[in-house]
């Protein structure tokens, strides 16, 4: 996320995925009018990852500092360290447009704008309704996850990767290292990869997505 102070003039900040080295480039693309006027900004890295403290990374450990929520209490303490009471702005890239929406609608007073760049904001859950007579609705299971497993060459979503248990190992552990690891991943996802042609999708199902080419 970043954001822009709204009283006096001082470091706006950005926090987003660490992950993803495109964001520089895209923020200034998408701030050219703020970077010309050189509006101040800062930047900070998110809790949990990295070398930040005060979190479980067990897998099987407590995953309660990992929400949301937690996350928008985290971006209210950093604007209060600065000594701001709100700011004009708060800007989100990938995962970081997930936290940077729920501040501004948590917190409109503290957050008075927000723009999300690279993934979109579906609204909060809705809330069970009319339930004094009947009971609530299971949890309805999204199908193309088993579709993909399902294919002649198993296919697993990455999001849907990234979440079981050897995946850390997987990665952390790769047998030519994490740097090389994290240099080929890049490559494969960018333009100069020169089979790297993507295309949209015509539906959500595992019928579109067994043509894709896989990211690992």
């Amino acid at each position: 996320m970043c954001w822009k102070p709204a009283s006096r003039r001082a470091p706006a900040l950005r926090a987003s995925a660490p992950w993803f080295p495109r964001t520089r480039l895209q923020l200034a693309q998408g701030n050219a009018g703020a970077c010309r006027r050189r509006l101040p900004r800062d930047r900070a890295g998110p809790a949990r990852y990295g070398r930040t403290t005060g979190w479980d990374a067990n897998y099987d450990g407590d995953l309660a500092s990992f929400r949301l929520t937690n996350l928008v209490r985290d971006a209210l303490g950093l604007v209060s360290a600065f000594g701001y009471k709100s700011v004009d702005a708060v800007i989100g890239h990938d995962f970081g447009s997930s936290v940077a929406a729920w501040c501004a609608l948590l917190r409109p007073d503290v957050f008075r704008s927000v723009a999300l760049m690279s993934a979109p904001f579906a609204g909060p859950p809705s809330l069970p309704f009319n339930t004094v007579d009947g009971p609530t609705r299971p949890a309805q299971q999204d199908p193309v996850h088993r579709e993909l497993a399902a294919l002649p060459r198993p296919r697993k979503h990455y999001q849907w990767y990234y979440s079981t248990r050897e995946a850390n190992a997987d990665m952390h552990r790769a047998p030519r290292g994490v740097h090389d690891f994290l240099r080929a991943y890049y490559h494969h996802k960018s333009a100069d990869w020169k089979d790297n042609a993507p295309y949209p999708l015509k539906s959500w199902s595992a019928g579109e997505w067994q043509n894709c080419r896989p990211i690992m």
